[in-house]
């Protein structure tokens, strides 16, 4: 009951935002500072808060890495492979992108927080640092090639190296190796910061979203719905219980893998020439109808680990 509530508060605070842009109350500007606080703040606190919970050889493992790699490139050749058909490259190109490409770090992390507690939570945050870097190279990759579009790779992969969610793993796993414990008073404050992450994260999502008249696509959208929110999971799924991963990490894995189309992938297009309409609402779809699909995939979880 308890998990229904949240899925639920989680399609509320989604309709909050956007109804808040609709009326202008959530302008561009506002938009702008309440994503800073979720980015720069609010997720950070909350892998740091993961992380440092948890002995370092808990967190890392080499089934994870190897399952997250694996589970990735998967979903990469079958989002290319189901999207091949597509004539125009602009819709192509986003379609592609947009199956595979997941909001592991906004949604992603705070979602495995409140179904599966600190241990999956520190394998999310692993999960987020391996999984952005293929995805990032990938997304440029796929964009640039069938658009036609100029776009530095190099500085892309920077950019997620300076990441300060991945800055801020980095700095959790440290203090986890080096066998060190975060005072009571700070380490309760910085729980506190981390468990405003999602709510803000969905504000921010809720306000982008943006759907034009004469943009529909079904056929794409429903393919685009299908691949993200069941078959990248159902492949996690497969890859991490081949691999021999334990719960943990099948229960974050599988959960991160089931997240919506990152918000991101609009500002990919718009940047390198895929057509931002089919991306912008693709966000939206599959935000919305992952909260139902969640609700599953994190029963089924509990059920089999």
């Amino acid at each position: 009951m308890e998990l229904v509530v949240a899925l639920l508060s989680m399609l509320a605070i989604l309709g909050v935002g956007a109804s808040a842009r609709y009326v202008g109350l959530f302008t561009p500007s506002r938009r702008e500072v309440v994503n800073a606080i979720a980015y720069y703040v609010a997720l950070p606190a909350l892998i740091f808060s993961a992380t440092t919970a948890q002995p370092l050889s808990d967190v890392v493992s080499t089934r994870l890495v190897v399952g997250v790699s694996v589970a990735m490139l998967a979903a990469i050749g079958i989002a290319w492979l189901v999207h091949r058909r597509e004539s125009d490259m602009e819709v192509r190109s986003v379609a592609t992108v947009q199956s595979y490409h997941s909001n592991f770090g906004y949604l992603g992390i705070p979602v495995v927080a409140i179904a599966f507690g600190d241990l999956a939570t520190a394998r999310a945050g692993l999960i987020l640092g391996i999984g952005s870097l293929i995805q990032i190279a990938a997304t440029v990759t796929v964009l640039s090639t069938l658009t036609g579009a100029a776009a530095s790779l190099r500085e892309e992969i920077r950019n997620v190296l300076l990441n300060p969610v991945i800055l801020t793993l980095i700095l959790g796993l440290s203090v986890s190796a080096a066998g060190l414990s975060v005072p009571t008073t700070p380490a309760t404050v910085i729980e506190r910061i981390g468990d405003t992450a999602l709510p803000l994260a969905l504000l921010v999502v809720g306000a982008t979203f943006t759907v034009q008249a004469g943009t529909l696509r079904y056929r794409t959208l429903a393919t685009v719905i299908a691949v993200k929110v069941l078959v990248m999971p159902a492949i996690a799924l497969a890859v991490f219980v081949l691999v021999g991963a334990d719960a943990a990490t099948v229960r974050a894995g599988v959960v991160m893998f089931a997240m919506p189309t990152a918000v991101s992938t609009y500002v990919f297009a718009v940047e390198l020439g895929g057509n931002r309409h089919v991306a912008s609402l693709n966000v939206v779809a599959t935000t919305v109808v992952s909260i139902a699909s969640l609700l599953l995939v994190i029963e089924l979880l509990t059920a089999l680990t």
